[in-house]
Parts: structure tokens; sequence; C-alpha cells
């Protein structure tokens, strides 16, 4: 069986690295980028089945790269982190089909949670019990949301 394929999109090096390392140790096949540019070059050239992506990002945000990818088709799972989740809008998270958006910090052990939801869903988010919307936990735990 073939390992999921990961990308990881952050400015910050050092988290890159260490999302890397955890998931690839979890079964991921999992590849790093700090520059946007390089990551949509990638994904290009490759079959991605999950983008984890950074939303503020000095170059081009998350969500100007998930628009990129959508418009040339590339139908994968995105997972969206950012310290300002108030700053998205939902109906624009919802239109990109991003699975969710995650509140940093993010740890490693609820990554691998959502990573799990995404990998028994269609990745979208949609019609499968997942909305696409601000969590801080997994879907489903807090019903009130």
């Amino acid at each position: 069986m073939n390992k999921p394929r990961l990308v990881i999109l952050d400015d910050h090096e050092t988290v890159t690295r260490l999302f890397a390392y955890e998931l690839t140790a979890s079964g991921w096949d999992a590849v790093a980028f700090t520059d946007p540019h390089a990551a949509l070059a990638h994904m290009e050239s490759q079959s991605i089945d999950v983008l984890l992506i950074d939303y503020r990002m000095p170059r081009m945000t998350g969500i100007e790269v998930v628009t990129r990818l959508r418009g040339a088709g590339w139908a994968g799972a995105v997972l969206m982190v950012t310290g300002s989740p108030g700053d998205l809008d939902d109906a624009t998270v919802k239109s990109l089909g991003i699975f969710a958006v995650l509140e940093k910090p993010v740890g490693i052990c609820e990554l691998k949670q959502y990573l799990g939801f995404v990998a028994m869903s269609d990745g979208s988010g949609n019609g499968n019990g997942c909305a696409s919307v601000v969590r801080s936990e997994p879907p489903g735990l807090n019903s009130e949301r």
C-alpha cells in the first residue's frame, strides 16, 4: 500500500521540519517547504493527497496558494493553520473545500488526529460529518460549534 503524500508549507522552517519528521515517522510521505512557489511547483509535478499550510506567509497567503491549486484542478485535502482564525472568512474556507482551519499552536497529536479524519473521508470536509469551520479540536468533539 502506498503512503499518503503530504506537503507541509509554512514560512517557519523549524515547524516544517518538525512536522515532516513526526508525520514521516507516522507513515506519511511528507515533504516540507517554506516557499509557496517551490511548493506549488512540486505539487504540479507530484500526486499529493494532503496540503498542510500556514495562512500567513510573507510571499503568498495560504488562501492564495489553495486558490491557485483549486484553479489548476487539484482536489486534495487542505488543513490550514493560523494564529488569527478570525481573519479567515468562513465562506472562502468552505468555497475552497478546506477540510479544517486549526488555530496555532497546533500540537503534533492534534495534527495526527485531523490527518486521521482526512484519511477516513473524501478530504473535502463535506458529506462526512466534518464541516469546514475553524476548530481547535477534531470534528465531533464539541457539538456546540
